[in-house]
Protein backbone atom coordinates (compact mmCIF):
# COMPACT_ATOMS: atom_id res chain seq x y z
CA UNK A 1 0.00 0.00 0.00
CA UNK A 2 1.22 3.24 -1.14
CA UNK A 3 2.15 5.79 1.70
CA UNK A 4 -0.07 9.04 2.39
CA UNK A 5 2.57 12.51 3.14
CA UNK A 6 3.45 12.48 7.04
CA UNK A 7 0.28 13.12 9.07
CA UNK A 8 2.60 15.68 11.27
CA UNK A 9 4.04 18.45 9.71
CA UNK A 10 7.27 19.76 11.04
CA UNK A 11 6.63 22.85 11.47
CA UNK A 12 3.02 23.44 13.97
CA UNK A 13 2.00 25.98 12.16
CA UNK A 14 2.47 23.70 8.59
CA UNK A 15 -0.13 21.75 7.19
CA UNK A 16 0.28 19.06 5.04
CA UNK A 17 -1.85 20.12 2.88
CA UNK A 18 -3.96 23.27 1.96
CA UNK A 19 -7.28 23.29 0.02
CA UNK A 20 -8.07 26.58 -1.58
CA UNK A 21 -11.64 27.71 -1.89
CA UNK A 22 -12.55 30.42 -3.53
CA UNK A 23 -16.15 31.34 -3.83
CA UNK A 24 -18.48 34.40 -4.98
CA UNK A 25 -22.37 34.31 -4.84
CA UNK A 26 -22.32 30.71 -4.99
CA UNK A 27 -24.31 30.70 -1.71
CA UNK A 28 -26.69 27.56 -3.22
CA UNK A 29 -23.86 25.28 -3.55
CA UNK A 30 -21.59 26.67 -0.68
CA UNK A 31 -22.14 24.34 2.05
CA UNK A 32 -22.39 20.97 0.02
CA UNK A 33 -18.92 22.29 -1.38
CA UNK A 34 -17.35 22.88 2.17
CA UNK A 35 -18.91 19.61 3.58
CA UNK A 36 -16.99 18.02 0.60
CA UNK A 37 -14.31 18.68 1.64
CA UNK A 38 -14.49 18.33 5.62
CA UNK A 39 -15.53 14.88 5.14
CA UNK A 40 -11.94 13.54 3.47
CA UNK A 41 -10.47 10.54 4.87
CA UNK A 42 -7.60 12.14 4.46
CA UNK A 43 -7.71 14.66 7.68
CA UNK A 44 -4.55 16.57 7.86
CA UNK A 45 -5.54 20.02 5.99
CA UNK A 46 -6.10 23.55 6.00
CA UNK A 47 -9.11 24.75 4.36
CA UNK A 48 -8.51 28.30 3.28
CA UNK A 49 -12.38 30.00 2.08
CA UNK A 50 -11.71 33.24 0.34
CA UNK A 51 -15.30 35.32 -0.33
CA UNK A 52 -14.92 37.28 -3.10
CA UNK A 53 -17.07 40.09 -1.87
CA UNK A 54 -20.24 38.16 -2.04
CA UNK A 55 -23.22 39.53 -2.13
CA UNK A 56 -26.13 37.05 -1.50
CA UNK A 57 -26.05 34.83 2.12
CA UNK A 58 -22.28 33.06 1.34
CA UNK A 59 -20.64 34.32 4.93
CA UNK A 60 -23.99 33.08 7.02
CA UNK A 61 -22.92 29.75 5.22
CA UNK A 62 -19.46 29.78 5.53
CA UNK A 63 -19.44 30.98 9.36
CA UNK A 64 -21.58 27.94 10.26
CA UNK A 65 -19.28 25.60 9.92
CA UNK A 66 -16.97 25.51 13.39
CA UNK A 67 -14.19 23.08 11.82
CA UNK A 68 -11.04 24.37 13.33
CA UNK A 69 -9.48 23.11 10.37
CA UNK A 70 -11.16 26.66 8.31
CA UNK A 71 -9.75 29.88 7.92
CA UNK A 72 -11.90 32.38 6.40
CA UNK A 73 -11.16 35.20 4.56
CA UNK A 74 -13.48 38.22 3.19
CA UNK A 75 -11.95 40.50 0.13
CA UNK A 76 -13.60 42.94 -1.96
CA UNK A 77 -14.71 41.66 -5.24
CA UNK A 78 -11.71 41.14 -7.71
CA UNK A 79 -12.09 38.50 -9.37
CA UNK A 80 -11.33 34.78 -9.94
CA UNK A 81 -7.43 35.36 -10.17
CA UNK A 82 -7.25 37.78 -6.95
CA UNK A 83 -9.36 35.19 -5.04
CA UNK A 84 -6.91 32.33 -5.96
CA UNK A 85 -3.75 34.90 -5.08
CA UNK A 86 -5.49 35.72 -1.39
CA UNK A 87 -5.68 32.19 -0.98
CA UNK A 88 -1.72 30.89 -2.00
CA UNK A 89 -0.59 33.66 0.06
CA UNK A 90 -2.19 32.72 2.99
CA UNK A 91 -1.26 28.94 2.34
CA UNK A 92 0.74 27.18 4.32
CA UNK A 93 0.84 23.22 3.36
CA UNK A 94 3.14 21.52 0.94
CA UNK A 95 0.46 20.45 -1.38
CA UNK A 96 -2.00 22.88 -2.41
CA UNK A 97 -6.15 21.52 -3.50
CA UNK A 98 -8.24 24.02 -5.21
CA UNK A 99 -12.03 23.70 -5.16
CA UNK A 100 -14.74 25.75 -7.17
CA UNK A 101 -17.19 26.43 -5.08
CA UNK A 102 -20.15 24.81 -6.95
CA UNK A 103 -18.55 21.69 -7.54
CA UNK A 104 -18.35 18.35 -5.07
CA UNK A 105 -15.56 15.86 -3.69
CA UNK A 106 -15.24 12.54 -3.35
CA UNK A 107 -14.10 11.32 0.55
CA UNK A 108 -11.63 9.96 -0.50
CA UNK A 109 -10.51 12.51 -2.94
CA UNK A 110 -7.22 14.09 -1.41
CA UNK A 111 -5.90 10.44 -0.21
CA UNK A 112 -5.90 9.07 -3.55
CA UNK A 113 -4.35 11.95 -4.75
CA UNK A 114 -1.65 11.99 -1.88
CA UNK A 115 -0.70 8.87 -2.41
CA UNK A 116 0.96 9.32 -5.78
CA UNK A 117 3.13 12.78 -4.78
CA UNK A 118 5.40 10.20 -2.64
CA UNK A 119 8.77 9.15 -4.76
CA UNK A 120 7.51 10.58 -7.66
CA UNK A 121 8.73 13.76 -9.21
CA UNK A 122 4.85 14.65 -10.62
CA UNK A 123 3.73 18.28 -10.36
CA UNK A 124 0.39 17.73 -10.45
CA UNK A 125 -1.70 14.78 -9.27
CA UNK A 126 -5.25 15.36 -11.18
CA UNK A 127 -8.77 13.74 -11.42
CA UNK A 128 -11.68 13.50 -13.88
CA UNK A 129 -14.83 14.26 -12.51
CA UNK A 130 -18.49 13.42 -13.13
CA UNK A 131 -21.11 16.25 -14.19
CA UNK A 132 -23.49 17.31 -12.66
CA UNK A 133 -26.66 19.57 -12.67
CA UNK A 134 -27.73 21.95 -10.49
CA UNK A 135 -29.61 20.36 -8.07
CA UNK A 136 -26.98 17.42 -8.10
CA UNK A 137 -28.36 15.19 -10.67
CA UNK A 138 -25.82 12.66 -12.34
CA UNK A 139 -25.66 13.54 -16.35
CA UNK A 140 -23.49 10.91 -17.36
CA UNK A 141 -20.88 12.64 -18.76
CA UNK A 142 -17.41 13.13 -17.38
CA UNK A 143 -14.88 16.25 -17.70
CA UNK A 144 -12.51 16.39 -19.08
CA UNK A 145 -11.38 13.57 -21.29
CA UNK A 146 -8.11 12.63 -20.11
CA UNK A 147 -5.53 9.58 -20.73
CA UNK A 148 -4.85 8.26 -17.17
CA UNK A 149 -1.30 7.49 -16.12
CA UNK A 150 2.10 9.82 -16.00
CA UNK A 151 2.30 11.89 -18.78
CA UNK A 152 5.09 14.42 -20.22
CA UNK A 153 3.20 17.31 -20.86
CA UNK A 154 5.92 19.05 -21.83
CA UNK A 155 6.88 17.63 -24.45
CA UNK A 156 2.78 17.52 -25.33
CA UNK A 157 2.72 20.86 -26.15
CA UNK A 158 5.59 20.58 -28.58
CA UNK A 159 4.67 17.70 -30.19
CA UNK A 160 0.81 18.30 -30.36
CA UNK A 161 0.53 21.98 -30.29
CA UNK A 162 -2.51 22.24 -27.40
CA UNK A 163 -2.23 22.34 -23.80
CA UNK A 164 -5.70 20.55 -22.51
CA UNK A 165 -4.01 17.95 -20.83
CA UNK A 166 -5.25 19.03 -17.05
CA UNK A 167 -8.30 18.55 -15.44
CA UNK A 168 -10.65 21.28 -14.50
CA UNK A 169 -9.94 23.30 -11.05
CA UNK A 170 -11.50 20.95 -8.52
CA UNK A 171 -9.41 17.96 -10.04
CA UNK A 172 -5.88 19.10 -9.13
CA UNK A 173 -3.55 18.83 -6.37
CA UNK A 174 0.08 20.36 -6.85
CA UNK A 175 3.03 20.95 -5.08
CA UNK A 176 3.46 24.44 -3.09
CA UNK A 177 6.77 24.25 -4.77
CA UNK A 178 6.14 24.18 -7.89
CA UNK A 179 3.53 26.93 -7.65
CA UNK A 180 5.94 29.31 -6.47
CA UNK A 181 7.05 30.67 -9.63
CA UNK A 182 3.24 30.89 -10.64
CA UNK A 183 2.06 32.91 -8.28
CA UNK A 184 0.58 35.56 -8.08
CA UNK A 185 -1.75 35.70 -10.92
CA UNK A 186 -2.02 38.10 -13.61
CA UNK A 187 -5.75 39.11 -12.39
CA UNK A 188 -6.67 39.36 -15.98
CA UNK A 189 -7.72 36.41 -15.22
CA UNK A 190 -11.33 36.41 -14.27
CA UNK A 191 -12.52 33.38 -16.25
CA UNK A 192 -10.38 30.32 -16.17
CA UNK A 193 -7.90 31.15 -14.08
CA UNK A 194 -7.08 27.54 -13.47
CA UNK A 195 -5.78 27.69 -16.89
CA UNK A 196 -2.99 30.39 -15.44
CA UNK A 197 -2.40 27.98 -12.63
CA UNK A 198 -2.40 24.67 -14.28
CA UNK A 199 -0.42 25.23 -17.98
CA UNK A 200 3.35 26.27 -16.28
CA UNK A 201 3.40 23.47 -13.94
CA UNK A 202 4.73 21.00 -16.60
CA UNK A 203 7.85 22.45 -16.78
CA UNK A 204 8.54 20.96 -13.48
CA UNK A 205 7.38 17.76 -13.29
CA UNK A 206 5.30 14.93 -15.18
CA UNK A 207 1.39 15.27 -14.56
CA UNK A 208 -0.62 12.16 -13.42
CA UNK A 209 -3.99 11.41 -13.94
CA UNK A 210 -5.64 8.98 -12.31
CA UNK A 211 -8.27 6.07 -13.18
CA UNK A 212 -10.70 7.56 -11.13
CA UNK A 213 -13.57 9.98 -10.78
CA UNK A 214 -13.27 11.84 -7.71
CA UNK A 215 -15.28 14.33 -7.71
CA UNK A 216 -18.24 16.04 -9.12
CA UNK A 217 -18.48 19.00 -11.45
CA UNK A 218 -21.81 21.36 -11.84
CA UNK A 219 -23.55 23.19 -14.88
CA UNK A 220 -25.78 25.36 -14.00
CA UNK A 221 -26.61 28.76 -15.67
CA UNK A 222 -23.75 31.05 -14.42
CA UNK A 223 -21.02 28.47 -15.57
CA UNK A 224 -22.45 26.65 -18.71
CA UNK A 225 -19.54 26.72 -21.09
CA UNK A 226 -21.55 25.30 -23.65
CA UNK A 227 -23.94 28.04 -24.07
CA UNK A 228 -21.13 30.72 -23.35
CA UNK A 229 -18.80 33.09 -25.80
CA UNK A 230 -16.05 30.89 -24.17
CA UNK A 231 -17.01 27.82 -26.31
CA UNK A 232 -18.19 30.75 -29.42
CA UNK A 233 -14.59 31.52 -29.33
CA UNK A 234 -13.12 28.26 -29.22
CA UNK A 235 -9.94 29.23 -31.41
CA UNK A 236 -9.24 32.33 -30.31
CA UNK A 237 -9.11 31.07 -26.56
CA UNK A 238 -7.38 27.75 -27.34
CA UNK A 239 -4.53 30.13 -29.10
CA UNK A 240 -4.07 32.15 -26.21
CA UNK A 241 -3.88 29.53 -23.53
CA UNK A 242 -0.83 28.39 -26.02
CA UNK A 243 0.01 31.81 -25.84
CA UNK A 244 0.11 31.79 -22.44
CA UNK A 245 1.86 28.30 -22.45
CA UNK A 246 4.74 29.19 -24.97
CA UNK A 247 5.61 32.40 -22.99
CA UNK A 248 6.46 29.88 -20.02
CA UNK A 249 8.47 27.68 -21.68
CA UNK A 250 10.89 30.24 -23.45
CA UNK A 251 11.52 31.86 -20.18
CA UNK A 252 12.49 28.39 -19.07
CA UNK A 253 15.06 28.49 -22.02
CA UNK A 254 12.53 26.04 -24.66
CA UNK A 255 13.01 27.74 -27.78
CA UNK A 256 10.17 25.63 -29.70
CA UNK A 257 6.87 27.30 -31.02
CA UNK A 258 3.16 25.82 -29.42
CA UNK A 259 1.24 26.96 -32.23
CA UNK A 260 -2.61 25.53 -31.68
CA UNK A 261 -3.50 25.78 -35.49
CA UNK A 262 -0.89 23.05 -36.13
CA UNK A 263 -2.75 20.86 -33.51
CA UNK A 264 -5.29 18.09 -35.32
CA UNK A 265 -8.12 19.52 -32.76
CA UNK A 266 -7.95 23.25 -34.94
CA UNK A 267 -7.95 21.21 -37.91
CA UNK A 268 -10.75 18.88 -36.90
CA UNK A 269 -13.01 22.31 -36.01
CA UNK A 270 -12.52 24.37 -39.34
CA UNK A 271 -13.17 21.34 -41.07
CA UNK A 272 -16.57 20.97 -38.97
CA UNK A 273 -16.85 24.91 -39.59
CA UNK A 274 -16.71 24.13 -43.36
CA UNK A 275 -18.85 21.42 -43.90
CA UNK A 276 -21.74 22.72 -42.03
CA UNK A 277 -21.26 26.74 -42.40
CA UNK A 278 -24.42 26.72 -44.28
CA UNK A 279 -27.00 24.47 -42.60
CA UNK A 280 -24.93 25.25 -38.02
CA UNK A 281 -23.25 28.26 -37.51
CA UNK A 282 -22.37 27.92 -33.91
CA UNK A 283 -25.59 26.39 -32.42
CA UNK A 284 -26.49 23.44 -30.32
CA UNK A 285 -26.42 20.60 -32.95
CA UNK A 286 -22.97 22.43 -33.75
CA UNK A 287 -21.69 22.34 -29.95
CA UNK A 288 -22.86 18.82 -29.96
CA UNK A 289 -21.09 17.56 -33.11
CA UNK A 290 -17.89 19.47 -32.30
CA UNK A 291 -17.62 17.37 -29.07
CA UNK A 292 -18.21 14.18 -30.46
CA UNK A 293 -15.29 15.15 -33.07
CA UNK A 294 -13.27 16.11 -29.94
CA UNK A 295 -13.84 12.90 -27.85
CA UNK A 296 -13.17 10.42 -31.54
CA UNK A 297 -9.92 12.40 -32.10
CA UNK A 298 -8.94 11.99 -28.24
CA UNK A 299 -9.92 8.22 -28.20
CA UNK A 300 -7.52 8.03 -31.74
CA UNK A 301 -4.52 9.83 -30.38
CA UNK A 302 -5.10 8.26 -26.72
CA UNK A 303 -6.58 5.03 -26.71
CA UNK A 304 -6.50 4.59 -23.13
CA UNK A 305 -8.07 7.66 -22.22
CA UNK A 306 -10.58 6.76 -19.09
Amino acid sequence: MMATPDKKAENPDECPVSVILCNHNYGRYLAEAISSILEQTYEMFELIIVDDGSTDNSREIIESFRDKRIRRIYQHNQGQAAAFNTGFSAARGRFIAFMDSDDIWKPEKLEQCLKHFIRNNYSVVQHMLEMIDESGNCLGKVHPHLKCGRRDVLASYFNEHQTGYFSATSGIVCRRSDLLPVFPLNTEWNLCADVAITRPLALFGDIYTLPHVLGYYRIHGENNWMGSDSQNNYVDNESRYCEYTENWTRRFGHPEYIDFRKSEIYWAWLKLINDNRESLGITDRFKRLWIRTRRKIHNRLHPQFY
